[in-house]
């Protein structure tokens, strides 16, 4: 995708206010989700972070185990995208269908709402999808209430199994022809982890040949919400509008 269109995709309602989604968390369309996950930074694992919701969630919203449910399993590499028939499963056991607007946050890290909006848009999600901005922060700050405890468990559905859309997602080969056709790769981790200056969890410390460094933290402010557009793009100037490979 080319990055001036993430930038300015709007018919997706990527992005929604804390004071929008209190005005709208009773519209039966809405499916709110917790995705909130600790990640260990020596073994590179993540958790679900159940007990932060259990205590203190938006009104609605259910907890969705990420590195559970909608990643697959493999002992050497973390994090991997799920096949199509898990993702559909945990949506269809969230109550989530196409006719459905879902808006993903987060109690700490934006990466985790980002991630799974990016693999329901991967595998041709036809409903509404977006990241309250801020997460949980902004939700409080904006004077909304939270709950405890387990929300009831809601209708299934049957989200239609859909294969991930072409180059959505991509692997080691896709990656080396990138380098060998001088297509962006474009790193979003820290400096300090982008340079090598940092012990990385990664096994190697440093970079893919030829990437460059957007970090995902230049693009938030202080409150942790997305900067505004005009300051999204001039953090995207060094990327070039062709094909983009993202980490």
């Amino acid at each position: 995708m080319r990055a001036s269109a993430i930038i300015a995709r709007r018919g997706r309602s990527s992005l929604v206010s804390a004071p929008w989604l209190k005005s709208n968390l009773n519209d039966p369309k809405i499916r709110v989700l917790d995705v909130t996950q600790a990640l260990d930074r020596t073994t590179n694992t993540v958790s679900p972070s159940v007990d932060t919701y259990m205590t203190s969630h938006i009104p609605g919203a259910r907890f969705v185990d990420v590195g559970g449910r909608l990643s697959t399993p493999n002992p050497k590499l973390h994090n991997l995208a799920p096949s199509p028939e898990q993702f559909a499963a945990e949506l269809s056991r969230q109550g989530v269908d196409d006719d459905s607007h879902v808006v993903l946050y987060s109690s700490s890290k934006v990466m985790w709402a980002t991630r799974v909006w990016w693999l329901l848009d991967s595998f041709g999600f036809e409903g509404q999808i977006s990241v309250l901005d801020g997460g949980l922060k902004a939700w409080t700050r904006a004077g909304g209430g939270t709950v405890s405890g387990v929300e009831p468990t809601p209708t299934p559905t049957t989200l239609p199994i859909r294969q991930a859309r072409y180059r959505a997602l991509v692997d080691k080969e896709d990656v080396l022809r990138a380098i060998d056709e001088e297509k962006t790769l474009v790193d979003t981790l820290k400096p300090a982890s982008f340079d090598g200056s940092k012990p990385s969890r990664y096994g190697r410390r440093g970079h893919i040949r030829t990437a460059v460094n957007v970090p995902y933290t230049s693009l938030l402010d202080e409150a942790g919400c997305f900067l505004p557009e005009p300051e999204l793009r001039r953090a995207f100037a060094g990327v070039g509008d062709g094909p983009v490979l993202a980490y």
